[in-house]
């Protein structure tokens, strides 16, 4: 009978066996030369596995998943490429091994050592690869099953790891398909919208970062996300200096959609015979007493005509919103989890955390977000009162400059007119608005407007970032358009 030369599962699982075995017989030589580096024709090969091991296990784990779907148990019934295969690599191994701390020795007696074919490697890679090398050793010794169950107990964290990732990762790019669909064409559905989705749900947004959420970030030379502007300010030009934290700098929106711009827009539309310059000086994260600190040290070149505050229900909390004595206690164990971001995992460490403050805030041995940001509220703090001496610092600047009255708008987020009222922050803002009214700024409120026009889902930038929207930030503009143009005719009028 003829044979069948039909790829059998069997066939194709010691096809999964030689590429592996490849695989393994690269990183051995890897190890032993510090790198490979082939070139056939116009093919070149290079693996340089210090810097592949991600890439490396990644590749192993898919061959080690193939080989199980074939149903053939490469542990119980090991594959067999050759008579005396283990032998060969357990030989292998043990020169590789000798060859490393040889390396090593040289390396801490005579610095580094060149020698032909071996790349020097640093001692903390040197112990790396040694480690790794010994443990695929005892791998091929009796200690085989011993090994084998501690390979496997790290290799299914990773895997569970991973693919809580993935599953997050997916779920969280639904959500934007959906909510982008709404707002642009059902092509951003498709995920041909280009969104960018930073780590985290709130995105890290600072001097350093190039996207938020699909719109490019562009600093100055001072760091502010803002244009350029002249030093010395020219003749006849009304300059806005506006404070603030991410609200201000605008997370998850284009330039043209902040408070900002928009003011700087609708200000435009009117003559009030100087040229009105608003400029943005919003850093995410920063709390009051740091916007008063970039006054101090930016107001003299600056030149303001106009000081404007944008206040955040956090800017009164110098750390962060979430801070807490009793969380503090837990600074070990939240920075051991944080170094799974390190690997890609942000969204699973999002998700771990989440899980044990909520774990840990049902058992009352953390208090939640709001619980802890209230007692920055309260006067005999010393965060509240730095945020009181902010204010009378930042006006003070202001009156030494004989510029007219500062304004403070509380930029309302989380109430509208159909949405509960979060139990706190109505009070949050009251505060905060008595405490710069008592200081001599100008109050603008937009919670009014908020409460007849805003519904709670338009409120945030999406799903995944509660910042305040475009529209949120129009009505923003739109209460500071008299202010401004008041205070520029007040500001000519004393210089005629």
């Amino acid at each position: 009978m003829e044979q069948s030369t039909r790829l059998s599962p069997a066939y194709a699982a010691r096809l999964v066996d030689w590429s592996m075995t490849a695989l393994l017989v690269a990183i051995l030589v890897s190890w032993m030369t510090g790198g490979i580096d082939i070139e056939v024709g116009s093919l070149r090969f290079q693996l340089y596995v210090a810097h592949s091991y991600g890439a490396l296990l990644q590749l192993l784990f898919a061959m080690v998943m193939i080989r199980w779907l074939l149903q053939i148990q490469w542990i119980d019934r090991p594959f067999i490429l050759f008579p005396g295969w283990k032998v060969f690599f357990k030989r292998l191994l043990e020169f590789a091994i000798v060859v490393r701390i040889a390396m090593a020795l040289l390396a801490m007696v005579y610095g580094d050592v060149q020698l032909p074919m071996l790349r020097t490697l640093s001692p903390e890679q040197s112990f790396s690869v040694i480690y790794l090398m010994i443990l695929f050793r005892l791998l091929l010794s009796r200690w085989f099953g011993a090994v084998t169950l501690m390979i496997s107990v790290p290799i299914s964290i990773a895997a569970v790891l991973y693919g809580t990732e993935i599953i997050l990762t997916t779920s969280d790019s639904q959500q934007l398909r959906t909510h982008y669909a709404g707002i642009y064409t059902e092509d951003a559905a498709r995920g041909e919208y280009p969104i960018t989705v930073p780590d985290d749900y709130n995105p890290s947004i600072n001097q350093g970062l190039q996207w938020t959420w699909g719109h490019e970030v562009v600093s100055n030379s001072l760091g502010f996300r803002e244009k350029e502007f002249a030093v010395p300010k020219p003749a006849g030009v009304f300059r806005v200096m506006v404070l603030g934290d991410s609200l201000t700098w605008g997370a998850g929106l284009s330039v043209r959609e902040r408070y900002t711009d928009r003011l700087s827009y609708l200000v435009g539309l009117h003559n009030t015979g100087r040229r009105i310059e608003i400029l943005n000086f919003g850093m995410p994260g920063g709390p009051t007493v740091t916007e008063y600190a970039h006054l101090k040290e930016l107001h003299a070149d600056v030149d303001p005509d106009l000081i404007i505050v944008g206040f955040c229900i956090n800017d009164s909390q110098p750390r962060s919103q979430t801070y807490s004595i009793e969380r503090s206690r837990l600074d070990t164990l939240y920075e051991s989890i944080a170094k799974l971001r390190h690997i890609g995992l942000n969204k699973t460490y999002a998700f771990i955390i989440s899980g044990i403050d909520n774990l840990l805030m049902g058992l009352g041995l953390l208090p939640s977000w709001h619980d802890a940001l209230n007692r920055a509220y309260d006067p005999d703090s010393a965060e509240w009162k730095g945020f009181d001496r902010a204010l009378a610092g930042i006006k003070e600047i202001s009156d030494r400059q004989g510029l007219p009255q500062p304004i403070f708008i509380p930029l309302t987020q989380g109430i509208a007119g159909n949405h509960s009222q979060h139990i706190y922050i109505k009070e949050w803002f009251g505060k905060a608005v008595d405490a710069a009214a008592s200081k001599g700024f100008l109050v603008v409120d937009p919670m009014p407007r908020f409460l007849e026009e805003m519904g709670i889902a338009e409120m945030a930038v999406n799903p995944l970032d509660g910042h305040p929207s475009a529209k949120a930030n129009e009505i923003y503009a739109e209460e500071l358009v008299q202010p401004v143009l008041q205070a520029a005719l007040n500001r000519s009028a004393a210089a005629r």
